[in-house]
């Protein structure tokens, strides 16, 4: 039986994977068909190996017989090929292997939509524009560009840690300013802190409040999502107003802990008051102060301002 005779390595792909064909390897190495057989046959391989990157196929030789050949993987290749000794046979495996790396290059290529560069500016300028910073950042990976330095920093590098630390801060009172928030999760960095609460809010689990003070920046509260207190708050919507009310124009301004305490007293939840303080501060009843009593940053005092009639 004559023998094939073959100058360069032969990879073909098939089923969306690259294979060779033992009559290729045999041809391109010299050596005859059935040794290359031979060594498949004696592989000291796993059944699940051997089932992953070699197949059987059948093909008819020049008298009109059916004979078998393996298609193999570019692991089961080396797999094959580990035995072939010399220097002749060690530059063979590495035209081999790079002709592998070759055509799996070709079909990723083949698999990838034929974008310029800028339509896929124009995809992660659309993801920031409608799902925000922290999608894009995601975007500059998926469409295959290197990410600007600009961007590094809103990578989506948050954890389920950073989330759940995040949410318990804020389920503590059931609202928490930014600020309330920041503090309370000392050993998460902001850009993380603000990832947490960015996938709360996509979660549906809290809600954004900002609430402008003129000038300078809004403060921004966060509220948890279809709590049972801010239903009940409610339905204690006039009582709650009118204590809070009454206790800010008593003394001037009522400090957040004496509101809470008054609060507890009537059985009202801090969430429950904290949504009505939202309010009326929204809608300009109540002022918001800041009160530094120690060291410079360390923690204010909130009060609360009813102006007097």
């Amino acid at each position: 039986m004559t023998e094939l005779t073959v100058t360069q390595p032969i990879v073909f792909v098939r089923d969306g994977a690259t294979f060779a064909n033992s009559r290729d390897v045999s041809a391109f190495f010299e050596k005859q068909h059935k040794h290359v057989l031979e060594r498949y046959d004696r592989l000291d391989c796993s059944e699940n190996f051997n089932r992953s990157n070699f197949r059987p196929v059948a093909y008819t030789d020049e008298k009109g017989e059916a004979r078998r050949s393996i298609d193999m993987t570019r692991d089961g290749f080396v797999f094959i090929a580990f035995s072939f000794t010399g220097k002749r046979a060690a530059k063979f495996k590495e035209d081999y292997i790079a002709e592998f790396n070759r055509m799996e290059a070709e079909l990723r290529d083949r698999a990838k939509p034929a974008l310029s560069v800028n339509q896929q500016l124009r995809i992660v300028a659309e993801a920031r524009k409608t799902l925000g910073v922290k999608a894009a950042a995601k975007m500059w990976g998926d469409v295959g560009l290197p990410m600007p330095a600009a961007e590094t920093r809103h990578a989506p590098t948050t954890s389920d840690d950073d989330t759940a630390l995040a949410y318990a801060a804020i389920a503590r009172t059931g609202s928490a300013s930014y600020r309330e928030v920041y503090r309370r999760c000392k050993t998460i960095r902001a850009h993380r802190l603000k990832l947490a609460l960015g996938r709360l809010e996509e979660e549906g689990r809290i809600v954004c409040q900002k609430q402008s003070r003129g000038q300078g920046w809004p403060i921004v509260t966060y509220h948890l999502v279809q709590s049972k207190a801010i239903i009940a708050a409610k339905n204690q919507a006039s009582e709650i107003d009118e204590m809070v009310m009454k206790t800010a124009r008593a003394s001037g301004g009522a400090p957040k802990t004496a509101l809470y305490r008054a609060a507890k007293n009537r059985g009202w939840t801090n969430e429950a008051l904290m949504e009505r303080i939202d309010r009326l501060v929204g809608d300009g009843s109540l002022k918001v102060s800041y009160f530094h009593h120690g060291p410079a940053g360390g923690r204010p005092l909130t009060i609360y301002i009813a102006p007097r009639n």
